[in-house]
């Protein structure tokens, strides 16, 4: 799954004649705790929550803010799962995305990433879990779905992990 299938434009980003009353509102709105600002279609970083609450005069313009604008995004051409990596590592609510000529297409929530790789994941279909423990090198994944599906099963989702 890709990113672009990912974008969502239901977070507006925020502009630097933005007020931080109104950048601390929409997080309130979308519960978010990062929001992107832009300038046209150029993604100039995230604002974090915690910097605008720092701030002592909520009519201040973000241009005005002195904050540190994290510079964080995908590309809509990158994975799901980087997008999982980087919203973790950072702890960022949301991320947003740019195109291949880096002009912002839109962003990306943890509640819209987990509604997607849970699709992705078919955890939303009716089934069972099997959990097989074995040496790496005993059987392949794709002997282990030929002993499900000789079984008149199917198999949805594949996980592997070594521990």
């Amino acid at each position: 799954m890709l990113v672009q299938e990912l974008i969502s434009q239901e977070i507006p980003p925020l502009k630097l004649t933005d007020t931080v009353a109104k950048a601390l509102d929409w997080m309130d709105q979308f519960k978010v705790s990062h929001l992107a600002v832009t300038d046209g279609r150029k993604l100039l970083g995230l604002i974090s929550e915690n910097d605008l609450l720092d701030s002592a005069d909520a009519e201040l313009l973000l241009s005005e803010h002195k904050t540190h604008l994290l510079q964080c995004f995908v590309f809509e051409h990158q994975h799901a799962y980087d997008v999982l990596r980087l919203m973790s590592s950072l702890e960022l609510s949301l991320i947003p995305v740019l195109n291949a000529t880096e002009h912002y297409q839109g962003s990306i929530s943890t509640m819209n990433l987990i509604h997607h790789l849970s699709t992705m994941a078919s955890v939303e279909h009716p089934g069972g879990v099997l959990v097989l423990e074995m040496n790496q090198n005993d059987y392949s994944a794709s002997q282990i779905a030929q002993i499900v599906e000789s079984n008149n099963a199917k198999l949805l989702s594949l996980h592997v992990s070594s521990s």
